[in-house]
């Protein structure tokens, strides 16, 4: 079996499973193990037996599952974003999950979590956890400056977290960040600053870059600074770069 001809039973599986989510192992050498859901509400989330799973310690190259919707349901945001118990589960199990999305009918290309970093910072579509403002700055600065800043400290999924103000201010320190005021601060390459977007406050972060702000919108973009001039309550800058 090629490397990507896994996906194929996988599809199967996940569309003669709809509207439950599917779930499954692929193994070392891309052969897949269908596992059942026994999810309370497999419609909603899922759940693999510890013995399921146990079988095939040490040999396990994936764990993937769906998410689901109604057809007559769209979804603004990508059907596969992680949730947070998707997160925590991935963490906790230490194998990279597969999570594919499908309303009945089609199924997406898988995503895959732990992300991969990478270093085109333009025109990357907007994903919760694998491609937002945090996730930017992440890859902007290592691949940059070499500096690896500490993963997402998320606590809810996202549908409630983008409704918060504010919510990078408690771990601005601990990112590693000093904080400056806005008015006179001259700008280094590099340079946070924290934005207020889509009705909310302080919930965005940009990337100063030669007058223009690095961002991550629908797609990822810049924009000239002065764009966000009324938006901008802080600048952050990393300590390592501070004099």
């Amino acid at each position: 079996m090629s490397s990507l001809d896994f996906i194929i039973p996988i599809r199967k599986h996940i569309l003669t499973s709809y509207p439950n989510e599917a779930c499954g192992l692929v193994l070392s050498d891309n052969f897949v193990i269908p596992l059942e859901n026994i999810a309370e509400e497999p419609t909603k989330s899922f759940k693999i037996a510890s013995v399921d799973i146990t079988k095939y310690v040490g040999n396990i190259k994936y764990i993937y599952h769906s998410h689901c919707r109604s057809i007559n349901s769209p979804e603004i945001f990508d059907l596969r974003t992680p949730s947070f118990s998707d997160i925590i589960g991935q963490q906790k199990s230490g194998i990279p999950w597969l999570i594919f999305g499908t309303e009945g009918t089609g199924v997406t290309d898988p995503l895959t979590i732990p992300r991969v970093k990478n270093n085109n910072y333009l025109q990357r579509p907007f994903i919760w956890y694998i491609n937002d403002c945090y996730s930017l700055v992440q890859d902007y600065y290592q691949f940059e400056f070499g500096i690896i800043l500490d993963n997402h400290k998320a606590k809810t999924d996202y549908k409630d977290i983008r409704k918060l103000n504010n919510i990078f201010g408690e771990y601005i320190e601990e990112y590693g960040f000093i904080k400056h005021n806005v008015k006179g601060h001259k700008f280094q390459n590099g340079d946070l600053v924290l934005l207020d977007s889509h009705g909310f406050e302080k919930n965005h972060l940009g990337i100063y870059e030669n007058g223009f702000i690095l961002h991550q919108d629908l797609l990822s973009k810049k924009e000239r600074i002065e764009h966000f001039i009324d938006r901008i309550h802080l600048v952050l800058r990393h300590a390592s770069k501070s004099i």
